[in-house]
Parts: C-alpha cells; sequence; structure tokens
C-alpha cells in the first residue's frame, strides 16, 4: 500500500510554521530568551519606588483633585545616567495618598508627575507639574518621595 497522501505533508508544513512563527516572535522581542534592541539585549527592570505628590503643602486627596479639576496624574522615571531607559504610569488616580511603582530602572532616577486634565474636544492640559530624583532599589521604600506640583499653565 501507498503512504496517506493527507498526512505525509502535515508533518514538514508543521516543522515549517513552527520555525516561521518562533522566528518571527525571535525577532519582535516576542521570543524565548533574551530580546535585542538598538542597544543589545533587553533590560528586566526590577527598581521600586513609593512616591506621593503635594500641592501647597498638602497631599493630593479626592476632594482636593475635583477642586483643582484633576482628571489623573501622568508619572515619568527616567535612569539619571542613561535616560533611554525609563517607565511611565498614566491615568493614575490623583487622590492617593501614595503611588508604589514598580518595574523600574534600578539606581538614579528622575520623577516627573503630571496632573491632567481633559479638555473636552481639544484633549488634555498639564495645569500642575513638579519633578523629584530618587533612587530605586529592588524592594520599596518606607517613606514616600514627595513630589512638590507647581502651576504650569491655565487650562480651559
Amino acid at each position: 500500500m501507498g503512504r496517506d497522501a493527507s498526512t505525509k505533508p502535515i508533518i514538514p508544513i508543521t516543522r515549517a510554521i513552527r520555525w516561521v512563527v518562533a522566528s518571527i516572535l525571535g525577532l519582535s522581542g516576542c521570543g524565548f530568551g533574551p530580546s535585542y534592541g538598538p542597544g543589545g539585549p533587553a533590560v528586566v527592570s526590577e527598581g521600586k519606588l513609593v512616591i506621593q505628590w503635594t500641592y501647597n503643602g498638602a497631599v493630593l486627596t479626592p476632594e482636593i483633585c475635583q477642586s483643582l479639576r484633576i482628571d489623573s496624574m501622568s508619572t515619568l522615571f527616567l535612569h539619571r545616567t542613561d535616560p533611554s531607559q525609563g517607565a511611565e504610569y498614566i491615568n493614575v488616580t490623583c487622590g492617593l495618598d501614595r503611588f508604589s511603582a514598580q518595574h523600574l530602572p534600578e539606581g538614579p532616577v528622575r520623577i516627573i508627575v503630571d496632573a491632567v486634565r481633559a479638555t473636552g474636544t481639544k484633549g488634555t492640559c498639564r495645569p500642575y507639574s513638579g519633578s523629584a530624583q530618587a533612587v530605586t532599589t529592588t524592594s520599596y521604600n518606607q517613606t514616600p518621595v514627595t513630589i512638590l506640583l507647581k502651576q504650569t499653565t491655565d487650562c480651559p
């Protein structure tokens, strides 16, 4: 008897499909093992940091956020010696007494926090902003790093 023609090609096609999928995933950084970008292997960031934001000396509460018409916060953490390493959290709740961030670059970082206000069809405005410097480690700090927010612009 001859071979079953319907099952013979399945093995080579299956291997070929696996090879193509593995190649695509590997090239896109989603594969098995380290991903490579312009600077070499991707860095797994394990830094952690607790921050809080204040305005006029007060930690922002939900009531203060509402009175200032702040919809959310945007936080950016940039490594001070290699700004290509960083992390950003957007749409963070404004009225938190502290914010715990993880997957940050380890070591010295610059923290930039912007208050975000929706302006209808025109997008968003950032009426308050602040920054600070800190050092991230692999465990959370006990005392939050305070970001002093200052008015930067008038929003509609």
